[in-house]
């Protein structure tokens, strides 16, 4: 898989920045490819250090499409942390969701860099408290604390800007979007918010989208 050169670049930027700083943000929107830069990160970071990297994901869908790609990119099978891993098992890329995988520290090991994707939710937090060592790259497309209380900059030190939205449209990475809204617009109080995730009840809202009323045919 090719890196985009503004890839290229912003891998670049973070590895230098993450350098100094320890922990920083990579930013950049949903479509720009932020596995792919990543990915390449830990291929950098495997070579010169010769350490395990950790990648957290908050869905097990992201977990498979983070090991594809990690695996193309760098030819190191990721090892899959899950509610199923009972044994030890030493790798050069382990991938795993938050609770399976703060349960589970002594199965795995020799971690040097540590990959945080969707950062700005909370229930990722805790993972500063247990890597105090290890180089943390939070990757987000939204870096704003699902919390109010406890903003990100109370674990990253810095961020690392990619092209936003106009300017990967203009490269033609991105489509322009066209938006089409219900004529009867839902009242959005009426959704509770998730306190980890910051975001709307998901089961709520499916069961208020899917009314005949708010479907275009």
């Amino acid at each position: 898989m090719q890196e985009r050169e503004y890839q290229l670049e912003l891998g670049n930027k973070v590895s230098t920045e993450v350098s100094s700083k320890r922990k920083t943000i990579m930013f950049l929107p949903t479509g720009g490819g932020k596995t792919v830069v990543f990915s390449n990160l830990i291929k950098r970071f495997n070579i010169a250090s010769k350490r395990a990297t950790l990648i957290m994901v908050h869905r097990q869908e992201l977990m498979y499409q983070a090991a594809k790609t990690v695996e193309e990119i760098t030819g190191i099978k990721p090892h899959l942390i899950t509610s199923k891993t009972s044994q030890f098992r030493y790798a050069q890329v382990y991938i795993g969701m938050v609770e399976s995988t703060m349960s589970r520290l002594n199965l795995f090991d020799n971690v040097g860099m540590v990959i945080i994707d969707e950062c700005h939710i909370a229930n990722f937090n805790k993972v500063h408290s247990v890597f105090l060592e290890e180089l943390i790259i939070g990757v987000t497309a939204t870096p704003i604390s699902s919390s109010k209380k406890d903003p990100l900059r109370n674990y990253y030190r810095s961020i690392v800007l990619g092209p936003q939205i106009s300017e990967l449209i203009k490269l033609g990475f991105l489509a322009q979007n066209i938006t089409r809204c219900p004529k009867d617009v839902v009242d959005a109080t009426q959704f509770q918010i998730d306190s980890l995730k910051g975001d709307y009840n998901e089961r709520q809202m499916a069961t208020e989208y899917k009314l005949p009323k708010h479907v275009i045919n």
